[in-house]
């Protein structure tokens, strides 16, 4: 490998250290890299297309001696970053309030017009809709094997108890995916570069920067909010709040926050087997539909 880097950079390398399964920290020419392993060689033109653009926020890898971004090793792929560190004292709030300000900007700047009636938003409204029916009989099955049985676990109360407003949220997506049929069939609709990677681990506030962007594909910008909903980060801040960030810098057109919230709407239950997981399931999925329910609120009023 160090011949590899010295062959492609023009780097003396003093020392390597595996940090990751896929990435490598490289120390070399007095100075830290991370080398990283690329699964998906055509991130070339998203690269190519982030520097076209001038957005310095996502850094992009170091083009090599023959002016290419990644290369190629032993049948695989690779591409060479500068290393940041950040101050990990850095709260949660101040990183996400940077990340989702980033996303915002990325999105406005390369967004770009397709056909509205295009076969990509078809695939999409095909799998909302499987995904939808798929949700919505397992909540049937389930209501119905707890109305029959004479005996209820405490589960299975907490479900019967609930069930209402996990149907409810069924029908919500439902509304919503038919006013996204309705809007698409008479709107031109947005693609852009999604980054799709978030981790607090990436957000290097220190230096304005935001590293990995391995995963960034061209999507729907919305692709990008579903990390708001997780259930590691709503649990513990208001999504919401950083919601009403992102949309003063882009704001979604309708069908966008159709499209948005016919995802959000659909809950995220499934049936676990011992009764603490499944009862940790149910109010997990309970509180991803409380913070939908305020999100629906604000792109409503937009």
């Amino acid at each position: 490998m160090k011949d590899l880097l010295r062959a492609n950079y023009n780097l003396d390398v003093e020392s390597i250290i595996k940090v990751s399964p896929k990435t490598y920290r490289i120390q070399a020419n007095g100075q830290p890299f991370l080398l990283k392993n690329n699964q998906n060689p055509d991130v070339e033109n998203i690269i190519k297309r982030l520097e076209m653009l001038n957005i310095d926020t996502f850094v992009i890898p170091i083009k090599n001696v023959d002016d290419e971004y990644i290369i190629s090793y032993e049948d695989d792929y690779y591409a060479l970053y500068p290393y940041f560190e950040d101050d990990n004292t850095l709260n949660k709030d101040i990183r996400i309030r940077f990340y989702i300000k980033s996303l915002a900007f990325l999105h406005t700047q390369s967004s770009f017009k397709i056909n509205g009636t295009d076969g990509y938003f078809s695939e999409t409204l095909d799998y909302l809709e499987d995904r939808i029916k798929d949700v919505n009989e397992l909540l049937l099955a389930r209501i119905r094997r707890v109305e029959r049985e004479s005996y209820h676990s405490p589960s299975d109360w907490f479900f019967l108890v609930n069930y209402e407003k996990f149907n409810n949220a069924i029908k919500e997506s439902k509304k919503h995916l038919k006013n996204l049929e309705d809007t698409l069939s008479e709107s031109e609709g947005n693609l852009c570069l999604t980054y799709r990677n978030f981790d607090y681990s990436h957000i290097i506030v220190k230096r304005q920067k935001i590293v990995s962007i391995d995963k960034m594909s061209i999507a729907p910008s919305i692709y990008d909010l579903f990390f708001l909903f997780d259930e590691s980060l709503s649990n513990k801040l208001d999504s919401s709040y950083y919601l009403k960030e992102y949309l003063q810098v882009h704001p979604l057109n309708k069908y966008e926050i159709e499209e948005l919230l016919t995802f959000l709407f659909i809950p995220k239950v499934k049936r676990m087997k011992d009764e603490s997981s499944d009862i940790d399931i149910l109010l997990k999925a309970l509180n991803y539909l409380n913070q939908v329910e305020k999100a629906s609120q604000i792109l409503i009023d937009e």
